[in-house]
């Protein structure tokens, strides 16, 4: 009955988790990469404050989603054999992802609300520059998270080889700093979307060649 349940629960919330994300994301929006003291001034003095907070909220909501849908997933990879392991690094590496990731938007939303007493330029560019670095180290939990699921498909066959394959380069992509890993940026979000809507839709689906599934062995 509770793996039921998880079957079911698990991969709607990596469904939640992309939706609230970009929606918070929509709602509040970021200052330009590296903006002049004139542009982030205008950024900081045309935001409004309670849709910028109402925004983070939701995206936050969405980041926390992603916790339930680790434990799904760590209770599916683990199935297979050998993998128990590697399913285990999974898990601490997306809790790690969502940790170090929440506190990022509160430094924005400080910022702002200094903001309203006339913060200085030079402060609100240490917060922004802080926060930009900050959120590039999360690539970082993002890379061992894929690669962790990735030796947990190759090992255990929970899922067929070919997403094994491609959670390692993605992996690997996260790892290389510059303008090859922020290319890749969108990709772990859209990787949680498919898993989780493959297996929202179908649940129970039995294993099939092709699929996300992997096949029977012969």
């Amino acid at each position: 009955m509770k793996e039921a349940i998880w079957n079911r629960v698990g991969p709607a919330t990596g469904l939640l988790f992309f939706a609230l994300v970009f929606t918070g994301l929509f709602i509040h929006g970021y200052p330009d990469q590296s903006p002049s003291d004139q542009q982030l001034q205008s950024w900081i003095q045309g935001i409004d404050v309670g849709r910028f907070t109402t925004g983070v909220y939701i995206e936050e909501l969405g980041q926390a989603m992603f916790i339930p849908f680790c434990v799904w997933l760590y209770l599916h990879l683990r199935r297979g054999d050998g993998s128990a392991w590697t399913a285990l690094v999974m898990l601490a590496a997306g809790l790690a992802w969502t940790t170090v990731t929440l506190p990022i938007n509160e430094l924005y939303v400080g910022m702002l609300e200094q903001g309203r007493r006339a913060i200085d330029i030079h402060v609100a560019q240490t917060v922004l520059a802080i926060s930009q670095t900050w959120f590039e180290m999360t690539f970082l939990p993002q890379a061992l998270f894929f690669l962790a699921v990735g030796a947990s498909i190759l090992r255990g066959g929970a899922l067929a080889r070919w997403a094994g394959w491609a959670a390692l380069a993605l992996g690997l992509a996260l790892l290389i700093p510059g303008p090859i890993m922020f290319a890749f940026g969108m990709l772990p979000y859209l990787a949680v979307l498919l898993v989780a809507g493959y297996y929202t839709w179908r649940p129970s689906l039995s294993r099939e060649s092709g699929g996300l599934t992997s096949s029977p062995s012969r």
